[in-house]
């Protein structure tokens, strides 16, 4: 059996635990709609999606050097803001394993071991706390999230400003969203 190597979607040396501004894209595994559904350009959140939401809310609670921005839970995908305040001047910080509602404090330990760093951890955080709940409570058994996630570290306000546009008007830009299979179901059958 051949071992298929992934590549890392990090920026090669970069610490993803510094003082920033990131947007995150993260998906379900096969763009499988499950937080709701787009309804006259307005997000109209399931049960699901609810918990996707109340979660991402949540974050900054349970993580002490961190903010969020703008967000928006999509059909199979959520966008977002996260804001790294900063930390230590030593970049030893105490971190928390487990997951993102009840975390359990570790040692302190070296962030920079790698270059995951915090905002991995806030994100596998998030993801292992809605997949705990949506398949356990919510008794959805078949919810995944896909593999990793995809980030930007936003460089100015320029940017931070196009990148809270696109967000805000994600759910009035469903039909052409590339994250929407239906869209690519749809061209299929017409050609």
């Amino acid at each position: 059996m051949a071992i298929r190597w992934r590549k890392s979607n990090r920026l090669k040396n970069f610490d993803y635990s510094s003082k920033g501004w990131y947007f995150i894209t993260i998906c379900t595994e096969n763009r499988h709609k499950y937080f709701g559904n787009v309804q006259n350009q307005k997000m109209i959140l399931n049960k699901y999606g609810e918990i996707a939401n109340k979660f991402w809310l949540e974050i900054p609670k349970h993580y002490s050097s961190i903010d969020i921005d703008k967000f928006v839970i999509m059909p199979n995908h959520v966008h977002g803001i996260v804001i790294i305040r900063g930390q230590n001047k030593d970049r030893n910080v105490d971190m928390n394993v487990g997951t993102g509602h009840c975390p359990v404090p570790t040692m302190k330990m070296n962030i920079n071991e790698n270059n995951y760093g915090l905002l991995s951890k806030v994100i596998n955080g998030y993801k292992n706390v809605t997949t705990k709940i949506i398949r356990y409570k919510l008794n959805n058994y078949l919810f995944h999230w896909q593999r990793s996630y995809y980030d930007q570290i936003i460089r100015n306000l320029r940017s931070l400003q196009k990148i809270r546009n696109y967000i805000e008007s994600n759910p009035a830009n469903w039909e052409k969203d590339r994250n929407n299979l239906t869209k690519m179901l749809m061209k299929d059958n017409v050609a």
